[in-house]
């Protein structure tokens, strides 16, 4: 469904996204999995935009796990301090994909699902890029979850810090629970292309959430890994975007409230908006209007 967006990446091979015959390849694959040793291909999905200390970090940590058949899939979103080519040149087995202009967040994330996806990863792993200090089995214990037909889509625990402070907080949204880790969870490429994905019109915030309520339509559960776990440094990747995610925040906790919780009372819309406020309040009164936009 993607295709039409395909003249806007410079170097993926166009035609062969037209593939209609899978039945070698299922039959090959089928025998793999036959082998105890045999471990599913991984993709590895984030973005960077001027963040090349936290984008290293990240990626040199993955590497240090100990699952070996994954792939890293970095879409580098037009950085101005050439920081997606440092990354090029310090990651020899990195997959960078640049477009021809900068776009948002959903659609740059489905560009890279649909990339690894023909480059055979059966897992898609999306995660953050301001994350670092991930389990050593981490991609072990995620892959295990899915032995239950039941689940759609895990994810590890995840701890916030801001310095020296390290810290676990509880999942909620409107009042509602959820055992997932918005900063980075994983699902199989299967099930991503049953629910397209993410919805493009969100474009940023709130994409996790309605990507987890389109899977739980399937009939399907979140599951979160408790014993692996990484940390993720709190608002790094917002702290030079205020405006436009305060207004996606609020328009699409709208839309998700509409969409799937109807019978929602309106009530928690407001609340929700109230304690989100004075978080938003305190890094707008010091910055000036020339934030960058996304």
């Amino acid at each position: 469904k993607l295709q039409d967006n395909f003249q806007n990446i410079d170097f993926l091979p166009f035609d062969k996204f037209n593939i209609k015959n899978y039945s070698n390849y299922i039959e090959k694959l089928n025998k793999k999995k036959l082998n105890k040793n045999y471990q599913p291909k991984i993709g590895v999905l984030t973005i960077q935009n001027n963040a090349y200390q936290v984008t290293k970090q990240c990626i040199e940590d993955i590497k240090k796990t100990k699952y070996s058949n994954l792939e890293i899939y970095l879409l580098e979103n037009e950085s101005t301090d050439l920081s997606g080519l440092k990354l090029f040149l310090q990651f020899k087995q990195l997959t960078i994909i640049t477009l021809q202009a900068r776009s948002v967040y959903c659609f740059n994330f489905n560009i890279l699902a649909e990339y690894a996806s023909y480059q055979n990863c059966e897992y898609l792993f999306i995660l953050n890029n301001d994350t670092k200090n991930f389990s050593d089995n981490l991609f072990f214990n995620m892959i295990d979850a899915f032995s239950d037909p039941n689940v759609g889509i895990v994810s590890p625990k995840v701890y916030d810090f801001d310095g020296n402070k390290i810290h676990w907080r509880p999942r909620k949204w409107l009042n509602i629970p959820f055992d997932l880790a918005t900063e980075g969870y994983m699902t199989t490429t299967n099930i991503w292309k049953k629910v397209n994905g993410f919805t493009n019109d969100i474009h940023i915030c709130c994409e996790d959430l309605d990507l987890l309520f389109k899977i739980r339509q399937l009939g399907l559960k979140e599951k979160l890994i408790e014993q692996s776990s990484f940390y993720h440094l709190t608002s790094a990747s917002m702290n030079s975007h205020i405006f436009l995610p305060f207004f996606f925040l609020l328009r699409n906790t709208i839309w998700i409230q509409k969409k799937y919780f109807s019978n929602l009372k309106f009530i928690y819309i407001i609340n929700s908006i109230k304690k989100t406020l004075p978080v938003f309040k305190k890094k707008l009164l010091p910055i000036s209007f020339k934030t960058p936009f996304l």
